[in-house]
C-alpha cells in the first residue's frame, strides 16, 4: 500500500544545465484543494489513483479520474480540488535545458489531459522515483534523469491526449455516476443496470463512454473501489473479521471477496492485513 509522501528537491545550477532534472515527486492519500494563479515555475505531471477530482486550466474544466493524467507546462494557471471524499494523487514536477524539446519529440502535448491505457506501468515508474527518493539522501543530479527519461516514455507508449471537446463532454457526463459509486460500493445488488438507468443510458452505451474516460469498464472500476475499500479496512480496522469487510465493501459473501482479493492482488485479505502488522 503507498504511503503519503511528498519531497522538493533541491536543484542546483548545475543540475539546471542536465537535459532534464526532477524538482518534486510524491503521492497524496487525500488530494487538497490547489490554487495556482500563476502557475508551477517546472513542468507538473498529476496523475489520479483513486477518486476523482476537478482541474480547471486552459479555460477548460474537467474531472480527473483513475487511468487519467494531465500535464502541464511551466507556469500555466490552474486550479484543481477533490470531487469524491478522497482523491488520491501521485505527481512528479520536472525540468531541464531540453525538457521542452524532449517533450516535442515524443509529441507530449502540454497542456493537455492524457487518458492512461496501462497506468500500472505509470505508476510502478512513480512508485521507484518515491522509493529512491526516500531512500536517497539527495535525488538528484544525473544519475536521476534516466528515471524521468523513463518515465516519459511511459507515457508517450501508454498515454493518449485527450483533449477534444467530445472527450471533455464524456468525463462530465460520468463523473456524477463516479461520485455515486464512490457513496454506493457497499451495496451488494450494485449492477450494471443500475449504473447505465444514472446517466439514462443503455448498458451498452455506458460501457463504451466508461471505457473510453476511465480505461475500463464500470464493473471493473466498481472492484477497485471495494478493493481499495478493504485494503484500508484491513489495516486499519483490524478487529474486523474478513466476513464483516466482505460486507462492508459490497461483497453479498466472505468466499467471493477472498476469491476476488486474490485474483486482484495475489493474496489472500489475511496475507495482506499481516504485511501492515507491526
Amino acid at each position: 500500500m503507498r504511503e503519503h509522501f511528498r519531497t522538493h528537491i533541491i536543484v542546483t545550477e548545475e543540475d539546471r544545465k542536465l537535459p532534464l532534472y526532477i524538482e518534486s515527486v510524491g503521492y497524496l492519500t487525500h488530494q487538497s484543494a490547489i490554487h495556482r494563479n500563476s502557475g508551477y515555475p517546472e513542468y507538473h505531471w498529476l496523475q489520479t489513483v483513486e477518486g476523482c477530482g476537478r482541474f480547471e486550466y486552459a479555460g477548460r474544466s474537467v474531472e480527473l479520474m483513475p487511468s487519467q493524467g494531465i500535464l502541464l507546462p511551466p507556469y500555466s494557471p490552474h486550479d484543481y480540488q477533490p470531487i469524491t471524499p478522497r482523491w488520491s494523487t501521485i505527481f512528479v514536477t520536472f525540468g531541464g535545458s531540453l525538457a521542452k524539446h524532449i517533450l516535442n519529440a515524443l509529441e507530449l502535448y502540454h497542456p493537455s489531459l492524457y487518458r492512461i491505457e496501462q497506468p500500472a506501468a505509470l505508476l510502478s515508474s512513480l512508485d521507484h522515483m518515491i522509493a529512491t527518493a526516500k531512500n536517497v539522501t539527495n535525488y538528484s543530479g544525473a544519475d536521476r534523469s534516466p528515471d524521468l527519461y523513463q518515465f516519459l516514455i511511459l507515457l508517450k507508449k501508454h498515454g493518449a491526449a485527450a483533449s477534444s471537446v467530445s472527450a471533455i463532454v464524456n468525463l462530465h457526463r460520468i463523473t456524477a455516476l463516479l461520485a455515486w459509486l464512490d457513496q454506493h460500493y457497499s451495496d451488494p445488488s450494485l449492477s450494471l443496470a443500475d449504473m447505465s438507468s444514472r446517466l439514462h443510458l443503455t448498458p451498452q452505451r455506458l460501457t463504451t463512454l466508461f471505457r473510453n474516460a476511465v480505461g475500463s469498464s464500470p464493473y471493473a472500476y466498481l472492484i477497485q473501489i471495494r478493493m481499495q475499500k478493504a485494503k484500508d479496512l484491513l489495516t486499519l480496522q483490524l478487529e474486523m473479521t474478513n466476513k464483516e469487510i466482505a460486507a462492508a465493501v459490497g461483497f453479498k459473501d466472505q468466499s467471493h471477496f477472498i476469491a476476488t482479493f486474490h485474483k486482484q492482488t495475489g493474496m489472500t485479505p489475511n496475507q495482506f492485513r499481516k504485511l501492515y502488522e507491526s
